[in-house]
């Protein structure tokens, strides 16, 4: 029997839109991991996975700390051997600040999975937490002794140098972790401050325009630009880079004085009607300065002194 135009529409119709609402069920029901996890969950509430990877969801989403804690308790109800849980847990500590009860965790991770460089990766950040950076740099060469590649290690080793003082040894890893990802910003801009630290402003430049290249909007490297520019004796170019960083973070209060200073510098190396600008110009930043910082005796001395010598000029002049 041959159905009527009118039905076959009808059945069509039914189809087309009982699968739409089928797909947009599961859209709802998994728009991100937090609500995919719990799915899983609710259908497999006995098995180790689910629960574990929904206690990651949790920490990742962000201060869902309790029900991370949760999620992974239960998953080590069912798999008591499991050191995953176990390293979950202890960065919740770590976010807590509750650095002993961290490394505990981390530990018993340890000695669950003697062999997992992220263990060793994970009790190393717990060290640098507590400034301990010694045994951090121990805990990330272990992790790294066991895997080369494990490139967050890689990272986490440079900057413990970096904060260390051994610039040198720093440079080094920052250089390998630029083998792996070559785009990584944070590597080129803090070889750039290590350069700058040792007054090696070109090859610092270098590294900050690299990083610059890769975040256009790297505040930092913008700010550190500005101060090269500032102490070779370049404010031009210095309150330039300072106003790009401003335009990024518009009440960055150490931005906001570099730019200050870097009016002031210019105005004792040019004439008297670029001074007067330079003056007010620096004047106008401190009082910026005072309304994020009433407190801000500094940005009071300099005000009092800038207006002091502009007095003194005018009657000069």
């Amino acid at each position: 029997m041959k159905l009527s135009p009118y039905v076959e529409y009808l059945i069509l119709l039914i189809l087309v839109t009982g699968f739409g609402s089928a797909g947009y069920q599961r859209n709802v029901v998994w728009k991100n991991e937090v609500s995919l996890w719990r799915d899983i969950v609710n259908k497999s509430p006995n098995k180790y996975r689910p629960h574990h990877n929904l206690g990651d969801a949790y920490f990742c989403a962000g201060k869902e700390y309790g029900l991370a804690t949760t999620e992974y308790k239960k998953a080590l109800q069912i798999k008591p051997g499991a050191e995953k849980p176990h390293m979950g847990l202890g960065k919740i500590h770590l976010k807590k600040q509750l650095i002993d009860k961290a490394i505990e965790e981390f530990n018993t991770a340890l000695t669950l999975q003697p062999g997992s460089p992220e263990v060793y990766y994970r009790l190393a950040t717990a060290y640098v937490q507590m400034g301990h950076l010694d045994m951090a740099i121990r805990y990330f060469q272990k992790s790294l002794t066991l895997s080369s590649k494990f490139i967050l290690s890689r990272i986490g080793l440079a900057d413990a140098f970096f904060k260390y003082g051994m610039l040198n040894d720093a440079i080094v890893h920052y250089k390998t972790v630029l083998e792996t990802i070559p785009d990584n910003a944070e590597a080129y801009f803090n070889i750039g401050t290590i350069y700058d630290t040792k007054n090696q402003l070109d090859d610092a430049i270098a590294c900050y325009q690299q990083a610059l290249r890769i975040r256009p909007q790297y505040l930092k490297a913008f700010s550190h630009l500005g101060i090269i520019r500032a102490k070779t004796g370049e404010p031009d170019k210095a309150i330039e880079l300072f106003q790009k960083a401003l335009e990024i973070s518009p009440y960055d209060i150490i931005v906001l004085a570099n730019m200050a200073a870097a009016y002031e510098l210019k105005l004792k190396n040019k004439g008297q009607d670029t001074d007067k600008e330079s003056i007010w110009k620096a004047i106008e930043l401190y009082h910026r300065i005072l309304h994020l910082d009433p407190d801000n005796s500094r940005a009071e001395e300099r005000i009092r002194e800038l207006r002091a010598w502009s007095v003194e000029h005018r009657a000069e002049s």
